[in-house]
């Protein structure tokens, strides 16, 4: 019998997060396992500030928190976008020590949270791309 995956939501990573991350990176092995030499250790608030405004930066990354159905922070995920083929990929994934083993991780629940992730991307890129044409449309009215 197969087990159902646990159904996660997905929310913007902001730095109510760091707590967490910081906890489920306690070893020096946990962050290289985690993101190779993306970060040094310890994993502080300093690094992830600057992790959190790379993201404000167009095409580099959307990070999320996952979330339990009862709102508890379960699960980091990163999507980071590949330019300029228009793809992206699943990167800095980390479960929290305590919910390992529950299927949080599970290759089932990774492409639920890559949809949701491709469904909130995709609102981001139509709204530029209609950002884009409003520009266009208002420099071609100043000719």
């Amino acid at each position: 019998m197969t087990k159902e995956p646990i159904q996660l939501k997905l929310r913007p990573f902001t730095q109510t997060d760091f707590g967490h991350l910081i906890s489920w990176v306690s070893t020096s092995e946990t962050l290289g396992q985690w993101c190779a030499a993306f970060f040094r250790y310890p994993l502080d608030e300093d690094q992830l500030q600057r992790y959190l405004d790379s993201a404000s930066q167009p095409n580099v990354r959307t990070i999320f928190t996952a979330l339990a159905p009862s709102g508890e922070a379960v699960g980091h995920i990163e999507v980071s976008m590949i330019w300029p083929h228009l793809s992206s990929r699943l990167s800095r994934i980390i479960v929290a020590p305590g919910r390992r083993g529950e299927g949080v991780g599970d290759a089932r629940v990774r492409e639920h949270l890559l949809g949701e992730a491709r469904q909130l991307l995709l609102a981001e890129a139509v709204q530029a791309l209609q950002d884009v044409h409003v520009l266009r449309v208002h420099a071609a009215t100043r000719v």
